[in-house]
């Protein structure tokens, strides 16, 4: 028996309530239009187009609507290259690559018979890699859309004849363009190559390749937007080739002029003797941000001792926010007070800015650098020094930009222990 109410407990669910049930769970395909792009957003052109294409029809709709995409054509096969092309549209495009490298050749040359750049019309941004063909690169830059903002070059084995330079150099004078990253053989100096145009926008840059001074300053002086400049290389020895046997003379040299709009400046496998970098370096007032790297063990400084000054260094840095720093250097001094100089390194300047240095010492060789340790290889052979030893949550730290790392078990003996 049992009473009504316990009846009715016991019923099966109507379909009603299985309506009201399927009714407030929500699946996929109802999500807003505006949250299904966020999702896109996450996601790389080749996964939206393989994964979600032909999943419903709402979710067509919205692929071929969805107008932030970003392509790559760096390793990619021609199968898919004509499934992203029957899919979409040169106006959805804000990025793209281009690349004849090995597993992508002909496919620049394919591209360019089925589009013209000029057909993508909200392209932000485009990086062209390993493309040699001197024709391809005329054709490309002379349909390069006008709102481009961001433009890279890619090829180390670099043979563009003078006309693809001079194209190249008309395109620095647009407006739009802000950002350039240049990568054209890292073994040859930049200037013979490169003739900067009277007037450019660019406020970011990277230089991979030998960029000697001259260059500097033509891209300061014609450059009076830029505010981050970074370069492989650097030789300031070129305005003294023809005084190589007098003696240099630091006020001799002009000074560069606009350096003080500079905010950030990078400077990665770096050879510049201490002297001429510091007569460089006190003429950019403004900067906020500075990265020296100097991996060569073969590099020998004269003025080695004034190098791994902290003192010299403070004066160098006084508006400085960020500081990275490597310094590897050969000395012909046999013995040496280490903590002399790790103690320049331990004034109030160092603990406010909260910048720690590292300093190795192996016979004649010396390697001093920030922490956490900025490059993204270490080889692990000497003894170290810290300058702040106390500071233990950033000595835990110190290798967490490492992705290789070396370590010589000989030297774990006399090193100091990080806990």
């Amino acid at each position: 028996m049992g009473c009504k109410q316990c009846k009715i407990f016991a019923t099966k669910p109507t379909n009603s309530a299985i309506f009201i049930k399927q009714q407030n769970s929500a699946c996929f395909d109802d999500l807003p239009v505006e949250l299904i792009y966020h999702i896109f957003d996450q996601l790389d052109t080749l996964t939206i187009l393989t994964s979600l294409y032909n999943v419903s029809k709402r979710l067509n709709a919205m692929i071929r609507t969805y107008n932030q995409y970003d392509l790559n054509f760096k390793s990619i096969s021609r199968k898919y290259f004509h499934r992203i092309c029957s899919i979409l549209h040169p106006e959805q495009i804000i990025s793209l690559t281009l690349s004849d490298g090995n597993d992508t050749v002909g496919l620049v040359e394919y591209f360019l018979q089925k589009y013209s750049l000029t057909s993508f019309q909200h392209l932000k941004s485009l990086t062209l890699r390993n493309i040699d063909d001197n024709e391809q690169m005329i054709k490309i830059f002379l349909s390069l859309p006008h709102q481009l903002e961001y433009l890279s070059i890619e090829n180390n084995e670099e043979t563009y004849d003078e006309t693809v330079f001079d194209i190249f150099s008309t395109i620095l004078t647009r407006q739009t363009l802000t950002k350039l990253y240049l990568d054209i053989d890292r073994n040859r100096i930049l200037t013979p190559t490169i003739l900067w145009p009277n007037q450019c926008y660019l406020t970011e840059l990277i230089l991979i390749g030998v960029c000697n001074l001259s260059l500097f300053r033509m891209i300061l002086l014609y450059s009076l937007n830029l505010k981050t400049i970074q370069v492989d290389d650097s030789d300031f020895d070129d305005e003294n080739e023809d005084n190589e046997e007098e003696e240099e003379d630091e006020e001799a040299i002009l000074p560069i002029e606009n350096a003080s709009n500079i905010i950030s400046l990078s400077f990665v496998y770096a050879r510049t003797q201490f002297d001429k970098l510091d007569w460089f370096l006190r003429q950019f007032h403004s900067l906020q941000s500075f990265q020296y790297f100097n991996l060569d063990e073969s590099y020998c400084d004269n003025d080695w001792s004034i190098a791994i000054n902290g003192n010299h260094w403070q004066d160098l840095l006084v508006h400085c926010q960020q500081f990275q720093m490597i310094l590897t250097i050969n000395h012909s001094q046999q013995t040496w007070n280490i903590q002399e100089y790790i103690s320049t390194f331990q004034t109030h300047f160092w603990q406010d800015k909260n910048w720690q240095i590292a300093l190795e010492q192996h016979d004649y060789l010396i390697l001093i650098y920030t922490l956490p340790y900025p490059y993204h290889s270490y080889c692990y052979t000497h003894s170290i020094v810290f300058s702040l030893p106390t500071n233990h949550s950033l000595l835990k730290e110190t290798m967490q930009n490492v992705t290789k790392l070396r370590i010589h078990l000989n030297a774990i003996n006399h090193s100091v222990r990080i806990e």
